[in-house]
C-alpha cells in the first residue's frame, strides 16, 4: 500500500514538474481567469496599476511626444518598460521606453518620464502602448493603451500673414 502512495505521489510530481513554461501552451484552469496566476487577483489589479498623466485619451500629438506618469515597481526592468506607437493596423510606428525618476525596486506606484519620436506626413489615428517589462517572457505582458492621433510637423520657412502695410508704394 506504501509502495503505492509513493509511486501516485511521484508520477503526479512528475506530471506537474512537466508542465508547459509558455502562456500559450497552458491549459486554462476551471476557474481561473487568463490574467491570473494560481487562482490569485489579476494581473492589471492594484498591484500593476499605471496612471498616465500625460498624454491624455485623444490627444492631438507631434513628435517628439513626451510621456509621464506613475506605475508599480513591478512595471520595471532594470529601471525601464517598453513603449511603442502602432497605427490602426497594429504596424510599429516608434519605439522608446519609460524611465523610473526614484527608485524603482518596490511595489509601490514610481514615477516615470520618456520621449517617443515618430515622423507622419499626415494626421494618423495612433495607439501609444506603455508594456509591462518582463525579460523572461513568461507571462501575458500587461499594457497601457492610449488612442491618440499624430501629426505632421510643419516643415520648411515660418510664414507670417499679416495685414498689407498702411501704405502705398509710390508710383511714378
Amino acid at each position: 500500500m506504501t509502495r503505492t502512495l509513493i509511486l501516485a505521489a511521484s508520477l503526479v510530481f512528475a506530471a506537474g514538474a512537466c508542465s508547459p513554461n509558455d502562456p500559450d501552451e497552458q491549459v486554462a484552469q476551471p476557474g481561473v481567469d487568463a490574467g491570473q496566476e494560481d487562482g490569485g487577483s489579476a494581473l492589471d489589479d492594484d498591484a500593476m496599476a499605471l496612471t498616465l498623466d500625460t498624454p491624455v485619451e485623444g490627444a492631438d500629438v507631434t513628435s517628439p511626444l513626451t510621456f509621464s506618469g506613475s506605475a508599480s515597481g513591478l512595471w520595471y526592468f532594470e529601471g525601464d518598460f517598453p513603449v511603442r506607437l502602432v497605427d490602426g493596423s497594429d504596424t510599429v510606428i516608434a519605439e522608446s521606453y519609460a524611465s523610473s525618476q526614484s527608485n524603482w525596486m518596490t511595489e509601490e506606484q514610481v514615477p516615470f518620464k520618456g520621449e517617443i519620436e515618430f515622423d507622419v506626413s499626415e494626421a494618423t489615428e495612433a495607439t501609444l502602448i506603455l508594456q509591462a517589462d518582463d525579460p523572461s517572457g513568461m507571462k501575458v505582458p500587461v499594457e497601457k493603451k492610449v488612442a491618440l492621433t499624430l501629426l505632421p510637423l510643419k516643415k520648411g520657412r515660418l510664414v507670417i500673414e499679416a495685414d498689407p502695410p498702411p501704405w502705398k508704394p509710390k508710383q511714378d
